[in-house]
């Protein structure tokens, strides 16, 4: 069995962000990446593309914060 990631569905990685983020409160996008690579997942779109595509659909909030240095994404 190898160690790569695999490519999970849409579905699937909003269902993993949406618990990401309720768990965890705000996160940045190289945050949500790595609880990704722990789970040996990888999002269908890049991660950033990703949070974006959630962010304008209205599933989650997301701002470019100077303070983390990038995007930092959360829930209502």
């Amino acid at each position: 069995m190898s160690g790569a990631a695999r490519k999970i569905t849409k579905e699937t990685a909003e269902e993993m962000i949406l618990d990401i983020l309720k768990e965890g409160g705000p996160m940045t996008t190289i945050q949500i990446e790595e609880v990704f690579r722990l789970h040996k997942a990888e999002c269908p779109d890049s991660a950033a593309l990703f949070l974006n595509k959630m962010r304008l659909g209205g599933k989650i909030n997301g701002e470019l914060s100077i303070e983390h240095k990038g995007w930092l994404w959360w829930m209502d």
